[in-house]
């Protein structure tokens, strides 16, 4: 059957959909007579039907309604959670082949989820804006319901208006209003039988556009805990309020937000200071080690003009402690850390963390929370040492730093347990133990916390299912869009750039993963991954097992080395992942298997194999190695790998994280026996001497130094 893809946008695409049918037929040769020929709707369709018509429109109404018929994307998120609790009678289970699977409970669960994001898409195209983070999608699929009638429910939570304001009713006659903004109720009966007519006056309480404010000092003392001040520089663009001269000309929220001013910001923080000394937000811009918080306001048209406002510590600040994870009473008696037979949830990362954390050399610590409150973490694994204090710029400029990130996408299991199980060699195994002494690596085990804490919720239900509900970040994007944003809507995001910026490393690990088995989505064509009308994505329908996506280099005929680093950290992994056994089984009967179904698709099928392993590599190199924390000066390995792992478990997820250790411990070997230059330099002027001591990049294989500097000869 042949319907739109959006029965609300009609004129978008249209689908070839699974429906049923009953033909009857009665009689023989020439007498016979059709009885009945036509479509039966199966109950994924009536739920269709009905989802795609009246609760889309009721969605879009609402959001029209709350947005005040402006939708814009400032105020998103539109919605907190759109929940969908569905069970149907629809098969749920798996053929005998691997992790292939048929279930159109799983189908369901990929449209609703996908299709409610494109939703919002089609939404921002119409009005030529992008409606990104929309709420949390959450569709719940019930398999109890095999012969059973299906039942659906469906529900919407969300906000009364698009944004905050601040709304003030005001009287004109007599005293009536200065008496009625003390909050008597009985002036303001007054008032209203005097006959005055009260004024309502609204202000939007959306952020200031105002650059993020430099801290550029601080105050410390002996013998004081903590920090005296902290003086923080914030760029103005006027010295005065302007309201009076532009009043009539715009609202006064507008006014405030073209110019941003000394006497404005200053009047904000009074009021907050009144609002502390209420014992109301007492946390807000106060700390427990802070005594106070200057700003230092600056003019950016007057390098003359400079004003200073002191905002005292209020009476029950924020704590500047930082979570710690404790494994009281815990001693390590030689038994396995990490289990690989069950995706892994927040709390159990946590454990595994807090248990880690005992060993000499590991330093666990808390990075950031997530948009729904969960904490993020990362551990550092060091060569054992004894001093209280250890410098990470030494450390770096002695040796290189492996920097391994995993579960980004938290339906993509493997990465988790792979990285613990990584940290737990590191700590027992005296082999990898011994490669401390020439690397640091650090270690991030769960990006994704909210995602992560979805997919093993609804794995416990759905065991066979990929839930790529809990793929993103809550809000249906990635969790790391906005990384490098200072307000970035997920604080997870920064949890990357805090260690990349802290540790610059060498070579930067981010493994992924992908369904197990093939996706599927009915109401969009029975094709994968249909966010809109774009066919890239979609060769990801069927497992290709460990491969990696895109693997680009430089070319830089002024660094040389960087290329030749590059391929042999390449060749590396490549002959990690061919040469162990069982690995290369799984990856050749699944490279088989793509070639064997996706070569149908003769203008999106591509395939290569360096040295015997599926990479996507870019067709030429990068002319140059660039600058900055990002570039691959810094860092000139940085891969993204994919293993078939949505939703592993058992044996299977067994293999997956015998996939990720195979090929982040060929990078942890490379580093660890590779060549480089650690290079010492002094220098005297006026009086003093400047002492440097840096590395150079890259990290060469053993002996090729030596072959360079006999050519150089």
């Amino acid at each position: 059957m042949i319907r739109p893809f959006f029965d609300l946008f009609p004129e978008y695409e249209q689908v070839r959909v699974t429906t049923g049918w009953i033909t009857a037929t009665a009689g023989a040769g020439s007498g016979v007579r059709t009885l009945v020929d036509e479509r039966i709707v199966t109950d994924p369709e009536r739920f269709w039907d009905r989802l795609q018509t009246e609760t889309y429109g009721k969605i879009i109404e609402y959001m029209m309604d709350s947005q005040e018929g402006e939708p814009g994307p400032g105020n998103a998120p539109f919605f907190d959670a759109f929940q969908v609790d569905l069970r149907l009678s629809e098969p749920d289970y798996r053929i005998g082949i691997d992790e292939e699977a048929v279930s159109s409970l799983e189908a369901l669960h990929e449209d609703i989820f996908f299709e409610t994001h494109t939703l919002f898409t089609l939404l921002g195209g119409r009005y030529q804006t992008s409606f990104q983070y929309p709420g949390r999608v959450l569709p719940f699929m019930d398999p109890t319901g095999a012969g059973r009638p299906g039942h659906a429910r469906l529900t919407l939570t969300g906000k009364e208006r698009g944004n905050s304001k601040l709304l003030v009713r005001t009287f004109g006659h007599g005293d009536a209003g200065s008496v009625a903004s003390s909050g008597s109720t009985g002036a303001v009966g007054s008032a209203a039988a005097s006959g005055a007519e009260p004024r309502l006056q609204e202000y939007e309480l959306s952020p200031l556009p105002i650059d993020p404010p430099r801290l550029v000092g601080a105050v410390a003392r002996a013998g004081q805990e903590g920090l005296g001040q902290l003086l923080v520089r914030v760029a103005v663009t006027d010295s005065v309020d302007r309201f009076d001269d532009f009043e009539g000309r715009s609202s006064e929220a507008a006014i405030d937000r073209q110019f941003i001013s000394t006497e404005l910001l200053a009047g904000m923080l009074s009021s907050l200071e009144r609002l502390h000394d209420a014992g109301l937000v007492e946390d807000a811009l106060s700390w427990d080690r802070v005594g106070a918080l200057a700003l230092d306001f600056r003019m950016e048209k007057d390098s003359t003009y400079q004003r200073t406002v002191i905002l005292p510590r209020s009476q029950a600040p924020k704590s500047t402690d930082n979570p710690v994870l404790l494994a009281e009473g815990w001693r390590y008696r030689g038994e396995p850390l990490v289990q690989t037979g069950m995706p892994m949830p927040p709390e159990e990362n946590e454990e595994i963390l807090a248990k880690l954390a005992t060993f000499p050399g590991v330093d666990v610590y808390y990075l950031t929370q997530s948009f729904l409150g969960e904490r993020v973490w990362a551990a550092d694994f060091l060569s054992p040492h004894e001093a209280e204090y250890v410098s990470q710029a030494k450390l770096n400029a002695l040796k290189p730093t492996l920097f391994v990130s995993g579960r980004e996408h938290a339906n993509e299991v493997s990465s988790t347990t792979h990285i613990l199980r990584l940290a737990e060699l590191l700590v027992t195994d005296s082999t990898y133990r011994a490669m401390l002494d020439e690397v640091n690596v650090v270690l991030h085990s769960m990006t994704n916390v909210d995602g992560a804490r979805l997919a093993v919720d609804r794995h416990r239900v759905n065991p066979n299912h990929m839930v790529h509900a809990a793929r993103p970040g809550a809000l249906g994007v990635d969790a790391t869009v906005g990384m490098r944003d200072d307000d970035a809507i997920y604080p997870e995001s920064q949890a990357r750039r805090l260690i990349r910026e802290a540790w610059l490393p060498d070579v930067y690990l981010n493994p992924h993963g992908y369904p197990s088995h093939e996706w599927v989505q009915y109401f969009a064509g029975y094709s994968a991954w249909v966010r809109s009308r774009r066919g890239g994505a979609r060769d990801w329908w069927v497992p290709r097992s460990w491969f990696i996506p895109g693997f680009s280099w430089v070319d830089d005929e002024d660094n040389p080395d960087y290329k030749k680093a590059q391929f042999a950290m390449l060749d590396t992994m490549a002959a990690a992942m061919t040469g162990h056994e069982e690995v290369d089984e799984v990856n050749r009967r699944l490279y088989h298997r793509y070639r064997k179904y996706e070569v149908q698709d003769r203008e999106g099928f591509t395939e290569y194999f360096h040295n015997g392993m599926l990479v996507n590599m870019r067709l030429r190199g990068a002319e140059s190695i660039g600058n900055g924390v990002y570039s691959p000066r810094i860092t000139y390995f940085s891969a993204t790998t994919e293993a078939p792992d949505e939703i592993a478990r058992g044996e299977w997820l067994r293999i997956m994280v015998e996939m990720g250790i195979t090929h982040t411990s060929s990078m942890l070997r490379y580093l660890a026996t590779g060549e480089y230059d650690v290079e010492r330099e002094s220098e005297a002027f006026d009086g003093a001497v400047t002492r440097k001591i840096f590395r150079v990049r890259p990290v060469l294989p053993p002996g090729e130094k030596e072959e360079d500097e006999e050519h150089l000869r």
